[in-house]
């Protein structure tokens, strides 16, 4: 018997480091690159690799500038 396929929608915590202009400069760059982004998470136990689409689903939390916190 064939293995069945499940498809689950799930929320995962990132952070992410860019530099910009501005603040506003860097949200839309990091909203227009995560728009059904392809992402690798690494492999399944079979070796295979665990690929995904990512988009952002809310606001961007800004916590550092020039790594100092806000």
């Amino acid at each position: 018997m064939a293995n069945t396929e499940y498809l689950f929608d799930l929320k995962l915590m990132a952070s992410i480091r860019i530099k910009a202009k501005t603040q506003a400069e860097a949200e839309a760059t990091i909203r227009d690159i995560l728009d059904a982004s392809s992402c690798n998470a690494g492999l399944w136990p079979d070796g295979s690799p665990v690929l995904f689409e990512a988009s952002i689903d809310g606001n961007l939390d800004l916590i550092e500038v020039d790594g100092n916190p806000v």
